[in-house]
């Protein structure tokens, strides 16, 4: 677990499941929480998505070959 407290407001936390942060994208960093439902529980990212065309996830391929996976619009 990441437990992550800004300078700002040190009372306020949060435990999200990562950072991600992409220079390329933006100079911030952003936080990762992710939900799913139960029927995916026991699955990775990769294996849920190919089970159901309802999963909130996309597979893209990027330029350099690597593959993410983003919210669908």
């Amino acid at each position: 677990m990441y437990d992550y407290r800004t300078k700002q407001n040190p009372w306020i936390a949060s435990s999200p499941e990562g950072v991600v942060y992409d220079p390329t994208y933006s100079s911030t960093k952003d936080l990762v929480e992710v939900k799913a439902p139960l029927s995916v529980k026991e699955m990775t990212i990769e294996e849920a998505h190919s089970m159901s065309k309802s999963f909130c996830l996309e597979k893209k391929l990027r330029d350099d070959g690597s593959i993410v996976f983003s919210l669908k619009k």
